[in-house]
Formats: structure tokens, sequence, C-alpha cells
């Protein structure tokens, strides 16, 4: 769908399109931004936190059309410790939030070449890198925690992405299943991580791999990394979020910010 004929619609149904427009802005830049945890304890109902507040009928509208999914339980995660709720764009959505942002950031691309001024263009590459795809080499969203890993964790984390990135689920998975026929256990899938892992000496890959380490690592290279994305969401183009693990246990706080940002940062 077209933002115009979008933006058309909302107006002829006598609602104000502003707080529809901006809702799918900040979804698309937070890419999935958990909304409500439900935190496991001994007693039942379990209690329930809100993390971030959006008017009913926004919502609704936003879902009349198809832009976020229908059911709850679609974007719930069901871990251990809690559930956690989470908004996230369908692909239309996706769409729209694109066409929403690319406007925004056309209307203040000023201020924006002002906070690009403050950082040295080696640091922009170096945040740039760590943002790409391994597995296509595509930008995708930038997300830099707002406190800095030690170096063990900054390693392994950028090393599982890379093996996740390098070997596609569908080869994975076939390599799982005849491991387990062959051998019983996973020895097969241990072998072709480990060569996946070997790709991280590859020039091109090696720049991304390291720049990931480097901004994840509580190092200088992370607090200007930071600082920069500190800038980025007083202009509104990324956002701060609470990350939560798989099994719904608090990560910490960590910026993100989407594909645009990154594509200008590599020019």
């Amino acid at each position: 769908m077209k933002l115009e004929k979008f933006i058309e619609e909302i107006a002829s149904l006598g609602l104000p399109v502003d707080p529809v427009v901006n809702f799918i802005k900040v979804l698309y830049v937070a890419k999935k931004l958990p909304y409500e945890i439900e935190i496991k304890r001994t007693q039942y109902p379990y209690p329930t936190e809100v993390l971030f507040e959006a008017e009913d009928w926004v919502v609704d509208l936003v879902r009349k059309y198809y832009l976020i999914p229908t059911g709850i339980s679609e974007t719930t995660v069901y871990g251990e410790a809690a559930n956690v709720r989470y908004y996230v764009l369908t692909e239309k959505g996706f769409d729209l939030g694109s066409q929403i942002f690319q406007k925004y950031l056309e209307n203040i691309i000023t201020k924006l070449v002002g906070i690009l001024s403050k950082y040295p263009p080696t640091l922009l590459k170096v945040i740039a890198l760590s943002a790409i795809n391994l597995r296509n080499g595509k930008a995708a969203w930038l997300n830099v925690k707002t406190e800095g890993l030690d170096l063990d964790a900054a390693l392994s984390g950028a090393t599982s992405a890379l093996e996740i990135s390098v070997m596609k689920p569908s080869q994975l998975f076939r390599i799982y299943e005849a491991s387990k026929r062959v051998y019983g256990d996973l020895r097969l899938v241990l072998e072709g991580l480990k060569k996946a892992r070997a790709k991280i000496y590859e020039p091109q890959i090696y720049d991304m791999f390291i720049s990931r380490v480097l901004v994840n690592y509580n190092g200088r290279i992370h607090k200007k990394a930071s600082s920069f994305m500190e800038d980025l969401s007083a202009l509104g183009l990324a956002i701060k979020i609470p990350d939560y693990s798989s099994k719904g246990e608090y990560l910490g706080e960590e910026y993100r910010a989407p594909p645009e940002i990154v594509y200008l940062l590599e020019e």
C-alpha cells in the first residue's frame, strides 16, 4: 500500500493521522518491540508489566489493516522466566513503515548531517559494517547495547551470529537429520559449524565480524557507537528498548535503527 493512499483513507474515516503514522514508524524502527511482560512466579495469575503503551484505537486500526498480526499468541514469546509480548509488523506493515521512515528522514536530513559530522567516517563505517547481514551482504537493523559486553561475550556472540548466518537454516536442518540418522548425535552439525567459523578469516566477512565485536565490546568504539545511537534517538531515527532472551530473561537495553540508516552510513 502506498503511504499517500493510506493517509487519505485514515483521514476519510475522520481519525487523526499522526498517532497512527507515528506508531507504525516506532514499530518499524524497533523491528520487534516488547510491549508487555508476564512474569512467571509461584502465584497465578502472573503479574504483568507494561513496557510500551499505545492507544487501543490505534492498535485496533493497525490490526484491521493487517499491518500487525491479528493474534496475540503469534507475537508472544513464551519463556521459562516470563512471557514477552511484542508488536511486530507484517510484511505489508514493514513496507509501509519503510515509506513512513524515509519520508520522515527526508524532512530532517539537515539535522542528521549535523550529527554525522560529529563522528569520524571510520567510526561510522565500523558501525555500518556491524549491521550487514552476513548471509546476503545486505543492510539489516542496527543494534547497539547501552552497556558494552566483556570481550569473551562480544566474541562468542559475533561468532554465533556468523555461524548461523553463513549456514542456511535448511542446510543446517539437513545436516542435523543426517547426523542423527547416521551417528545418533550432532557431530556433523558441529563439523558444519566449524567450517562456517573458518569463513571468519575471509577478508570481507572478517571486516563485518570484527566490526560486530568492536561495536559490542565495552571499549572506546562501543561508547562512541552508543553516543551516536543516542543522538539518532533524539531525532526519532533510532529507539532504545529492553531486550529479552527466548526464556524471557531481561538482557538489558539496546538501541535499534533500521536499514535506511545503515545505507546512509555506508555512503
